[in-house]
């Protein structure tokens, strides 16, 4: 899996970022998704954290998520 960063801005306690991620399925075809990410954070910890992901490409049923 390869993460490509399209994005980020930081203010106090929050962080969004934007990042393309590509990689294969279970059959070897390419997926590639565009994922949004909200993380706040407390105390130097993670307090809440949101995401959303949006396939551009390929079949969600099949996507392998191993890390080889």
């Amino acid at each position: 899996m390869e993460f490509e960063c399209k994005i980020h801005m930081s203010q106090n306690d929050k962080l969004f970022i934007l990042y393309d991620a590509k990689g294969t399925n279970t059959e070897g075809d390419e997926i590639i998704a565009e994922v949004i990410s909200y993380f706040e954070f407390n105390d130097q910890k993670i307090f809440k954290i949101h995401g959303q992901v949006y396939l551009l490409k390929g079949n969600p049923s099949d996507v392998d998520l191993s890390q080889e």
